[in-house]
């Protein structure tokens, strides 16, 4: 279990539950399928095994915790959708000569859906994410901040308060991530690889996008000079993985090099179940190794006032 891409939220101050307590918490919202009224149910699965017996919390080095978020839905096209919606109001307006406006439409278009539930094809998607007690923060595998607070919210639904928000630092980390391009050298255990994406930090516009070239060269350090700063850098971490980074600090494509996957393997074995949790032991540690490192070189993380 390696995640490939993690946006990171800091818990404000100690986290308000147990491990026990989330598992019994979890358990008051199973994901299910969705019931005739629903397109779409958000619950919690177990992460690994399978059986209403299986943790829905599975813990990890004693200090961290796997949670894994199902969304059961059903697929009913929206071009299906608008096109019976169209036909429906031009009938309307046809034979009762009077224009239908948005407020009925929108109801002619939650009863359209409705008719079609029972014919709607049934889709499942997981998503995982990682507390870290050790450290305070919340690794979630999604490169969507939507889909992060979703998941968020559903843990807070059912424990009742858990007060996070999204990873900040002092500096914006685009400066530090031009100053790295500037000076052609990176902090300690960090490399730069060859991509990178420039853009003006006020406007957000002027978007350049450069793919396995020399981040040194005069045309790039040129556009910085003129202004324009480096949104996102793809930058290596020792020679355990590669990352992009943005300038919300969201961890993107990451790839774990093969030293990584070899000790994973070494001490995970043959057995599915142990190089889970191998894997996922390493990645946890290797995280709480780098994060620290990496937003010190980013000016210094912004510590909520009860986290500070």
């Amino acid at each position: 279990m390696l995640f490939k891409n993690i946006l990171t939220f800091r818990v404000a101050g100690d986290l308000p539950f147990t491990f026990e307590e989330l598992e019994k918490a979890l358990a008051t919202k199973r994901a299910r399928p969705c019931t005739a009224q629903e397109t779409s149910h958000h619950g919690f699965v177990a992460p690994i095994g399978k059986g209403d017996d299986a943790p829905l919390v599975h813990i990890v080095n004693n200090d961290s915790a796997l949670i894994r978020v199902q969304v059961d839905s059903l697929l009913i096209p929206e071009s299906v959708v608008k096109e019976a919606v169209k036909t429906k109001v031009t009938e309307i307006e046809e034979t009762q000569s009077r224009k239908v406006k948005k407020r009925e439409k929108d109801q002619i278009k939650d009863e359209i859906i409705q008719s079609y539930l029972t014919r709607a094809f049934p889709l499942k998607s997981s998503t995982y994410l990682i507390i870290d007690k050790a450290t305070g923060l919340i690794y979630c595998n999604t490169p969507t901040a939507k889909r992060a607070e979703d998941m968020l919210s559903l843990i807070r639904e059912v424990v009742g308060s858990l007060p996070v928000r999204p990873l900040r630092t002092k500096l914006e980390p685009a400066i530090s991530m031009t100053e790295w391009m500037k000076s052609k050298k990176t902090p300690d255990d960090f490399f730069l690889l060859g991509d990178a994406q420039l853009s003006d930090l006020d406007s957000g516009g002027g978007l350049l996008r450069a793919k396995k070239q020399d981040l040194g060269d005069d045309t790039l350090l040129s556009l910085i000079e003129a202004g324009r700063h480096a949104t996102e850098l793809r930058i290596a971490y020792k020679d355990q993985l590669a990352m992009s980074i943005n300038n919300d600090v969201a961890l993107k494509s990451i790839s774990y090099e093969s030293v990584f996957e070899e000790k994973a393997t070494a001490d995970g074995g043959d057995d599915a179940d142990s190089l889970f949790n191998s894997n996922l032991s390493l990645m946890i540690l290797t995280l709480r190794e780098m994060m620290p490192k990496l937003l010190t070189h980013l000016g210094g993380e912004d510590l909520p006032a009860s986290a500070a």
